[in-house]
C-alpha cells in the first residue's frame, strides 16, 4: 500500500471497509456488541462512531467529520441504540442489500 500519511484516516477507512463487508454479508449496518461474537471489535468501533456523532451534533470536538457521517449514512448506518433497530428498518436494509449486490455484480464485470 505504500506509506501511510494519516494513520487516523487509514484506521477509520479500514474499519469502514470492514463495516461495508459486514453490510454486504448481513444486509444491514446495525452492528452492536454481544458477548463473544466475531464482530465485537467492529461493533465497538461502531459504538465510538455513535458516541462521536452525539458530540458532533452538540458542537463538541470530535474526529467524526461531515464526510464520514455522509459515508456512514450512505450504507444506512444505525445511529441509535439496539432498541431503535426494528423490523421496518430491516426491510429497508434488505432492499439496500439487494441494490448493493446489483452494484457489486456490475462492478465485477
Amino acid at each position: 500500500e505504500g506509506f501511510i500519511w494519516d494513520a487516523i484516516e487509514y484506521l477509520w477507512d479500514t474499519k469502514f471497509k470492514e463495516l461495508c463487508n459486514f453490510v454486504a454479508i448481513n444486509g444491514h449496518a446495525a452492528i452492536f456488541r454481544r458477548s463473544n461474537r466475531p464482530y465485537d471489535p467492529l461493533a465497538r468501533w461502531a459504538e465510538v462512531q455513535r458516541e462521536n456523532y452525539k458530540k458532533f451534533t452538540r458542537g463538541q470536538k470530535t474526529k467524526l467529520t461531515e464526510e464520514r457521517i455522509e459515508r456512514l449514512n450512505a450504507i444506512n448506518f444505525v445511529w441509535g441504540g439496539y432498541s431503535g433497530w426494528n423490523e421496518p428498518r430491516m426491510k429497508d436494509a434488505r432492499e439496500w442489500k439487494e441494490g448493493f449486490e446489483m452494484v457489486e455484480k456490475r462492478s465485477a464485470k
